[in-house]
């Protein structure tokens, strides 16, 4: 099924709702009464997710590029948290590469559809960081972004591509694997086991060293992302400024022609009524 909801999310989001309501009812007449009543809860894309989805579909290497540079940039994080900071210079750097030229791509599919891209350019930008970065490897990648709040089936992604695993040293998510505060400690033998001995002098040392690397590398990340941020900024208010230039001199010209118009009835009336006297 995940062939139908991709065709789905290709579409333009103003023909989104009709094409729903028709395949889940041709779902339904089917017998898939459970596919009909997930389709018939999808919801309609918004711009910058339709964008998405083009990109996917049309530029699946962007993509692919995209998805890999995150791992590679998550990697390398984890291990410069871990007293290895060689690699996170370059994967950060690929990252920024990868992420602009996902971000120019779903800008020009989006033109291409004849949607404004260029207005939707921040808002792509911060839904692609969401992506990349909670989890949303499987949307992405599949280009049905903003298949949200519906339960994803094993029959819908039947044969899609999982998203990959995060690496070894990678944040995880809350949870109960780890014992609370208030829990009483392990037992050995029916006594408490005795608390593990505080870390040696030189492991506090390391572990100083790695929080200030970390902290310093996490705000030059933060500085560079901000540079490139208002990059992007300028960029698009360049290009507005262009689009209303060219919008003044096409004006302008237009008065032009009319006004040469004009003159030349004008000076075509003056030389009839010259003649004119002249006989």
């Amino acid at each position: 099924m995940i062939a139908e909801v991709r065709e789905l999310y290709a579409l333009s989001p103003a023909d989104f709702t009709a094409e729903r309501n028709r395949l889940a009812k041709s779902l339904k007449a089917e017998g898939r009464a459970d596919d009909a009543a997930l389709v018939g809860r999808l919801r309609k894309p918004r711009l910058s997710e339709h964008a998405l989805n083009l990109l996917a579909r049309d530029d699946p290497q962007t993509v692919e590029r995209l998805l890999a540079a995150g791992e590679a940039a998550s990697t390398a994080q984890s291990a410069a948290i871990g007293g290895s900071a060689t690699s996170l210079r370059e994967a950060t750097a690929e990252l920024r590469a990868a992420m602009k030229a996902a971000i120019d791509g779903a800008v020009r599919a989006l033109k291409a559809s004849g949607a404004n891209g260029e207005a939707q350019r921040d808002e792509i930008t911060e839904l692609l960081r969401t992506l990349v970065t909670s989890g949303g490897s499987t949307q992405l990648a599949q280009g049905v972004v903003g298949f949200e709040g519906v339960q994803e089936s094993d029959d819908l992604f039947a044969g899609a591509p999982e998203p990959k695993e995060r690496p070894a040293g990678a944040p995880v998510a809350k949870g109960r694997d780890k014992p609370s505060k208030t829990e009483a400690p392990a037992r050995i033998g029916g006594r408490p086991a005795k608390p593990a001995p505080p870390p040696p002098a030189s492991a506090r040392a390391k572990h100083a060293e790695v929080k200030v690397e970390r902290a310093r590398l996490t705000k030059q990340r933060r500085q560079a992302q901000e540079a490139v941020d208002d990059a992007e900024r300028a960029v698009a208010n360049a290009v507005k400024e262009a689009e209303r230039a060219q919008r003044a001199v096409a004006a302008a010209e237009a008065k032009l022609d009319a006004a040469r118009a004009v003159a030349d009835e004008a000076s075509s009336a003056l030389d009839d009524f010259e003649r004119g006297l002249r006989d």
